[in-house]
């Protein structure tokens, strides 16, 4: 019986220090994959902290290992569209940060390199699991008549599949990539869109909210911007008193601001 329970033991150990060893093997491997190159094992081994004949035994080929790679970003964009789903806060928040998660992979993983028809499948799959943010977009945007649910849905997909199969040649930082894609995504709508978070820093706009609140995207993002830069006035033409400014009573209250009608003196 003794012997048995420590032969358990043995192959329950094995089987934790396999775990252990393919989790740092591909760990590596995402740190040296550089857009528009291949990996080389012997330095995805060496900074592993594994022997060569380890990291063969997991992935014999480099091909599979780069397919393991790919797999685990796939895992990794499920987990942020669940995440996503999932969130309470605003959905135009929740929706950036999405975005900016997604726009991150492809750097790692080259998720571009699955193939048209995997990336659209893998989209597919991926907007399922995001689309209760994109249903909770579509009922702020307020949008009438309402979208029938296949349009959301194509359009989720369209979105993940957009950050999905963007590289950045020469490892450049994913987070103006990002900011440029929600710009994309929120710029035709005719509503002014600001997303901040709880300090009141501007985190994005788009055009529409940059007219009307005179700020400057490329200045302005990371700033603190909850008072007006303007004199704010109604539609009649008379002053708004400040702590009816959307961006202070967004701060203030914690909550996304409906629709408001405001101006500004030039």
């Amino acid at each position: 019986m003794t012997e048995q329970r420590e032969t358990h033991g043995e192959v329950e150990r094995q089987r934790a220090d396999a775990t252990r060893n393919r989790a740092v093997i591909l760990a590596a491997a995402a740190r040296l994959r550089a857009p528009g190159s291949g990996l080389n094992m012997r330095e995805v081994a060496g900074s592993a902290g594994v022997s060569r004949s380890t990291l063969y035994r997991h992935f014999p080929t480099r091909a599979s290992l780069e397919a393991a790679l790919r797999d685990q970003g796939i895992a990794a964009a499920r987990q942020a569209a669940q995440r996503a789903a999932a969130e309470r806060r605003p959905p135009l928040a929740a929706l950036r940060r999405l975005i900016t998660k997604l726009v991150e992979l492809p750097r790692a993983y080259r998720l571009d390199l699955l193939g048209a028809d995997r990336l659209r499948a893998s989209a597919d799959e991926l907007a399922l699991a995001a689309l209760p943010l994109f249903d909770r977009l579509r009922e702020a945007a307020e949008v009438e008549p309402a979208l029938p649910d296949d349009v959301t849905r194509n359009a989720a997909a369209h979105v993940v599949e957009s950050c999905l199969a963007r590289t950045e040649e020469g490892g450049g930082e994913s987070g103006p990539e990002a900011d440029r894609l929600f710009r994309v995504l929120t710029d035709p709508l005719d509503q002014g869109l600001v997303v901040l978070d709880p300090d009141g820093l501007l985190l994005a706009l788009n055009s529409s909210a940059a007219g009307a609140l005179a700020l400057d995207p490329e200045v302005d993002v990371g700033e603190r911007v909850v008072e007006p830069r303007v004199e704010v006035i109604y539609e009649d033409g008379s002053p708004a008193p400040g702590e009816t400014y959307p961006l202070a009573a967004a701060v203030s209250s914690g909550r996304p601001q409906p629709a408001a009608v405001r101006g500004h003196r030039d």
